[in-house]
């Protein structure tokens, strides 16, 4: 039986589900305007149980906009959706029991839908899974999960949704390892105009920056490879005769096709506390 209108397949659209394991009463609706608020708004509100995996996802969007409470709970309280946007990535959550009538947190679960680049799906569903430090695709009573699922999609089982899951996180370490390989080819053209002690500091540095950011990779830790990489491209900067100061290129022509690879807009800042705060 369908638990709601069933999801469209849409090439730019992915449909992730996951466990709840722990929701407490954070987050409020402001009924006026139907955002969603934090645990001191004063104004007319209902309660709204975010859980760990929403918060998460929440958490990991940068430059989010106030999530819009498309679905506001009842006499459920863990019964809503909300939907957000961050940059080209709409980002909508909607959390349902599948298991124990809705008595127990680790009865709900939470289906979220991305759309947009695919890039920023990737390092979504990668840090998601790396804040929780569990796998979100694994369930408490895996036949009734799957059950409510088809209810949605019928298509998708247990094994296709890990398979979603696992696809988008191995795509994003790709796009990260791709980040460093760059800077590394960038570093070894840089190489040659390296000249006096204080230089040589520097190259250790940067050496020892990307020797950091890759086993940060191997981690999952990707807040640290992307701070690894800033202290990177900074160092680079010091050494490129184009970019340095008070440097003069010694072949103005050897770095014409040196470009800085980094783009810092991509880089996700994490604060839990401020997120949740202000969400």
């Amino acid at each position: 039986m369908s638990t709601g209108e069933p999801e469209h397949n849409d090439p730019n659209t992915t449909v992730l589900f996951g466990q709840v394991r722990q929701a407490t009463a954070s987050h409020k609706v402001d009924l006026e305007h139907r955002l969603l608020r934090n645990r001191h708004f004063n104004g007319p509100h209902n309660v709204l149980y975010l859980g760990d995996l929403a918060a998460a996802v929440l958490a990991h969007l940068p430059h989010a906009e106030t999530p819009v409470v498309d679905e506001i709970p009842g006499f459920n309280e863990q019964r809503w959706s909300i939907s957000t946007q961050s940059g080209d990535l709409k980002v909508s959550i909607r959390s349902f029991p599948y298991w124990g009538w809705g008595l127990m947190t680790s009865g709900y679960l939470n289906m979220i839908r991305l759309e947009g680049p695919r890039a920023m799906k990737n390092r979504l569903a990668l840090d998601v899974a790396n804040a929780l430090g569990r796998r979100p695709w694994e369930w408490v009573r895996p036949t009734k999960a799957e059950r409510t699922m088809q209810g949605w999609l019928p298509e998708v089982n247990v094994k296709t949704n890990e398979t979603a899951w696992k696809g988008l996180m191995e795509a994003g370490r790709a796009d990260l390892l791709e980040h460093i390989h760059r800077h590394r080819d960038r570093w070894g053209a840089l190489q040659p105009f390296v000249d006096g002690d204080d230089q040589e500091a520097l190259a250790v540095n940067i050496d020892d920056d990307l020797h950091a950011a890759q086993s940060a990779l191997a981690e999952d830790r990707t807040a640290a490879v992307e701070r690894a990489l800033a202290r990177v491209e900074a160092n680079m900067m010091l050494l490129d005769p184009q970019t340095a100061p008070d440097r003069s290129p010694s072949d103005e022509g050897a770095l014409t096709e040196l470009t800085l690879t980094h783009d810092p807009s991509s880089v996700t800042s994490v604060d839990y506390a401020a997120i949740l705060e202000e969400a």
